[in-house]
Protein backbone atom coordinates (compact mmCIF):
# COMPACT_ATOMS: atom_id res chain seq x y z
CA UNK A 1 0.00 0.00 0.00
CA UNK A 2 2.99 2.10 0.79
CA UNK A 3 4.23 1.92 -2.55
CA UNK A 4 1.18 3.42 -4.11
CA UNK A 5 1.82 6.61 -2.03
CA UNK A 6 2.60 10.04 -2.87
CA UNK A 7 3.91 11.60 -0.49
CA UNK A 8 7.39 12.04 1.07
CA UNK A 9 6.14 10.26 4.37
CA UNK A 10 5.65 7.03 2.32
CA UNK A 11 9.63 7.10 1.18
CA UNK A 12 10.60 7.25 4.46
CA UNK A 13 8.27 4.72 5.98
CA UNK A 14 9.64 2.25 3.03
CA UNK A 15 13.24 3.25 4.26
CA UNK A 16 12.67 1.41 7.43
CA UNK A 17 11.87 -1.60 5.48
CA UNK A 18 14.53 -2.34 3.96
CA UNK A 19 15.68 -3.61 7.24
CA UNK A 20 13.45 -6.33 7.09
CA UNK A 21 14.80 -9.98 7.87
CA UNK A 22 12.67 -11.33 5.23
CA UNK A 23 14.39 -10.61 1.38
CA UNK A 24 11.30 -11.04 -0.50
CA UNK A 25 10.06 -8.10 1.91
CA UNK A 26 13.03 -6.23 1.07
CA UNK A 27 12.72 -6.24 -2.57
CA UNK A 28 9.21 -5.12 -2.86
CA UNK A 29 10.64 -2.32 -1.00
CA UNK A 30 12.95 -1.67 -3.58
CA UNK A 31 10.73 -1.76 -5.97
CA UNK A 32 8.03 0.69 -4.12
CA UNK A 33 10.77 2.80 -3.53
CA UNK A 34 11.44 3.33 -6.96
CA UNK A 35 8.29 3.95 -7.32
CA UNK A 36 7.45 6.32 -4.71
CA UNK A 37 10.11 8.20 -6.07
CA UNK A 38 9.47 7.87 -9.23
CA UNK A 39 5.63 9.74 -8.81
CA UNK A 40 7.28 12.32 -6.37
CA UNK A 41 10.22 13.32 -8.96
CA UNK A 42 7.59 13.74 -11.53
CA UNK A 43 5.55 15.77 -9.51
CA UNK A 44 8.62 18.14 -9.23
CA UNK A 45 9.88 16.84 -5.67
CA UNK A 46 13.71 15.92 -7.00
CA UNK A 47 15.08 15.56 -3.26
CA UNK A 48 12.38 12.53 -3.93
CA UNK A 49 14.95 10.81 -6.13
CA UNK A 50 18.46 12.01 -4.20
CA UNK A 51 17.10 10.39 -1.18
CA UNK A 52 15.64 7.11 -3.15
CA UNK A 53 19.22 6.70 -5.05
CA UNK A 54 21.15 6.48 -1.59
CA UNK A 55 19.25 3.39 -0.55
CA UNK A 56 18.97 2.27 -3.99
CA UNK A 57 22.83 2.31 -4.54
CA UNK A 58 23.59 0.59 -1.06
CA UNK A 59 21.43 -2.30 -1.93
CA UNK A 60 22.56 -2.36 -5.64
CA UNK A 61 26.25 -2.73 -4.25
CA UNK A 62 25.51 -4.43 -1.03
CA UNK A 63 22.21 -7.05 -1.21
CA UNK A 64 21.91 -10.24 -2.28
CA UNK A 65 21.46 -10.90 -5.82
CA UNK A 66 17.68 -10.41 -6.09
CA UNK A 67 18.24 -7.27 -3.90
CA UNK A 68 21.10 -5.91 -6.52
CA UNK A 69 18.05 -6.57 -9.43
CA UNK A 70 15.33 -4.85 -7.38
CA UNK A 71 17.29 -1.68 -7.13
CA UNK A 72 19.05 -1.63 -10.54
CA UNK A 73 15.84 -1.48 -11.95
CA UNK A 74 14.18 1.12 -9.30
CA UNK A 75 17.04 3.41 -10.14
CA UNK A 76 16.69 2.88 -14.17
CA UNK A 77 13.05 4.05 -13.40
CA UNK A 78 14.44 7.18 -12.17
CA UNK A 79 16.74 7.54 -15.10
CA UNK A 80 19.75 6.66 -13.94
CA UNK A 81 20.96 4.94 -17.52
CA UNK A 82 24.11 3.53 -16.15
CA UNK A 83 21.91 0.72 -14.68
CA UNK A 84 20.72 -0.84 -18.25
CA UNK A 85 24.39 -1.99 -18.63
CA UNK A 86 24.26 -4.20 -15.64
CA UNK A 87 20.73 -5.30 -16.45
CA UNK A 88 21.54 -6.34 -19.85
CA UNK A 89 24.04 -8.13 -18.77
CA UNK A 90 22.17 -10.30 -16.27
CA UNK A 91 19.42 -11.06 -19.25
CA UNK A 92 22.91 -12.56 -20.79
CA UNK A 93 24.53 -14.48 -18.70
CA UNK A 94 21.92 -14.84 -15.73
CA UNK A 95 20.02 -18.56 -15.05
CA UNK A 96 16.40 -18.51 -16.00
CA UNK A 97 14.67 -17.35 -13.03
CA UNK A 98 16.94 -14.24 -12.37
CA UNK A 99 16.57 -13.47 -16.26
CA UNK A 100 12.34 -13.67 -15.43
CA UNK A 101 13.02 -11.65 -12.72
CA UNK A 102 14.94 -8.68 -14.84
CA UNK A 103 12.23 -8.21 -17.22
CA UNK A 104 9.35 -8.53 -14.81
CA UNK A 105 11.02 -5.61 -12.22
CA UNK A 106 11.79 -3.62 -15.90
CA UNK A 107 8.47 -2.32 -16.70
CA UNK A 108 9.21 0.08 -18.90
CA UNK A 109 12.62 0.51 -20.63
CA UNK A 110 12.12 -0.80 -24.34
CA UNK A 111 15.71 -1.92 -24.58
CA UNK A 112 16.06 -4.36 -21.67
CA UNK A 113 12.64 -5.59 -23.03
CA UNK A 114 13.77 -5.71 -26.56
CA UNK A 115 16.99 -7.74 -25.76
CA UNK A 116 14.61 -10.52 -23.52
CA UNK A 117 12.81 -11.35 -26.50
CA UNK A 118 16.12 -12.85 -27.83
CA UNK A 119 15.98 -15.19 -24.82
CA UNK A 120 16.60 -18.72 -24.71
CA UNK A 121 13.52 -19.52 -22.35
CA UNK A 122 10.18 -18.80 -24.21
CA UNK A 123 8.14 -17.84 -20.69
CA UNK A 124 11.16 -15.17 -20.61
CA UNK A 125 9.95 -13.93 -24.24
CA UNK A 126 6.92 -14.50 -24.02
CA UNK A 127 6.70 -11.84 -20.52
CA UNK A 128 8.99 -9.64 -22.69
CA UNK A 129 6.86 -9.83 -25.35
CA UNK A 130 3.55 -8.51 -23.60
CA UNK A 131 5.73 -6.19 -21.82
CA UNK A 132 6.70 -4.49 -25.01
CA UNK A 133 3.20 -4.73 -26.53
CA UNK A 134 1.82 -3.03 -23.40
CA UNK A 135 4.05 0.20 -23.98
CA UNK A 136 3.47 0.46 -27.45
CA UNK A 137 -0.56 -0.04 -26.84
CA UNK A 138 -0.75 3.25 -25.71
CA UNK A 139 0.92 4.69 -28.98
CA UNK A 140 -1.80 2.43 -31.40
CA UNK A 141 -4.35 3.50 -29.54
CA UNK A 142 -3.62 7.42 -29.80
CA UNK A 143 -3.02 6.53 -33.67
CA UNK A 144 -6.01 5.01 -34.04
CA UNK A 145 -7.76 7.82 -32.16
CA UNK A 146 -6.33 10.27 -34.46
CA UNK A 147 -7.39 8.11 -37.41
CA UNK A 148 -10.89 8.19 -36.47
CA UNK A 149 -11.26 11.90 -35.78
CA UNK A 150 -9.25 12.54 -39.32
CA UNK A 151 -12.06 10.42 -41.05
CA UNK A 152 -14.92 11.12 -39.06
CA UNK A 153 -14.87 14.90 -39.06
CA UNK A 154 -13.69 15.01 -42.55
CA UNK A 155 -11.12 16.98 -41.61
CA UNK A 156 -9.58 15.64 -44.79
CA UNK A 157 -10.57 13.97 -48.02
CA UNK A 158 -9.48 12.03 -51.30
CA UNK A 159 -9.13 14.17 -53.64
CA UNK A 160 -7.95 17.30 -51.73
CA UNK A 161 -4.47 18.83 -51.80
CA UNK A 162 -2.64 19.34 -48.38
CA UNK A 163 0.41 20.05 -46.78
CA UNK A 164 1.74 18.26 -43.81
CA UNK A 165 5.16 19.00 -42.60
CA UNK A 166 7.58 19.07 -45.62
CA UNK A 167 5.58 17.30 -48.07
CA UNK A 168 2.21 18.39 -50.23
CA UNK A 169 0.40 16.05 -52.07
CA UNK A 170 -2.93 14.91 -53.02
CA UNK A 171 -4.97 12.81 -50.11
CA UNK A 172 -5.46 9.26 -51.94
CA UNK A 173 -6.29 7.06 -48.99
CA UNK A 174 -7.88 7.92 -45.28
CA UNK A 175 -7.36 5.32 -42.59
CA UNK A 176 -7.05 4.53 -39.37
CA UNK A 177 -3.70 4.58 -39.22
CA UNK A 178 -2.42 5.95 -42.03
CA UNK A 179 -3.06 8.78 -44.47
CA UNK A 180 -1.53 8.41 -47.77
CA UNK A 181 -0.66 11.39 -50.28
CA UNK A 182 0.25 11.25 -54.02
CA UNK A 183 3.30 13.99 -54.28
CA UNK A 184 3.47 16.43 -57.05
CA UNK A 185 6.20 13.71 -58.58
CA UNK A 186 3.71 10.72 -58.12
CA UNK A 187 5.65 9.32 -55.12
Amino acid sequence: ALGRRRDPEALRLLHDGLTDSDPGVRQEVLRSIGAVAKRLTDRGQRTARDEASIWLNKAAAQGSPSEQLAARSSMLLLGDEGQRGPLLGVLKTGDEPTRRQVVEQVDRDREVLAAALGDSTPGVRRLAARKLAALGATSVVGQAASGLILTYTRTLRPGEFVRIGEYEGTVTELGMFTTRIRTGLGE
